[in-house]
């Protein structure tokens, strides 16, 4: 997790990625956000659907 601590940082200083505004985040982070949290605002869970096979003829 650091090293998404240190990507966030970098970009905050030349502009948020978009990833970073998608999940409202601002730089400095705030301190009571712990890693899981900040890993879960960042890469969401998404369910997928499954894909729908047709039958052969």
């Amino acid at each position: 997790m650091p090293k998404i601590l240190d990507v966030l940082r970098l970009q905050a200083e030349s502009g948020l990625s978009e990833r970073a505004k998608a999940a409202n985040l601002t730089w400095p982070l705030p301190p009571e956000l712990n890693d899981t949290a900040l890993e879960a605002m960042l890469f969401p869970k998404t369910r997928r659907r499954p894909k729908k096979w047709n039958e052969p003829d």
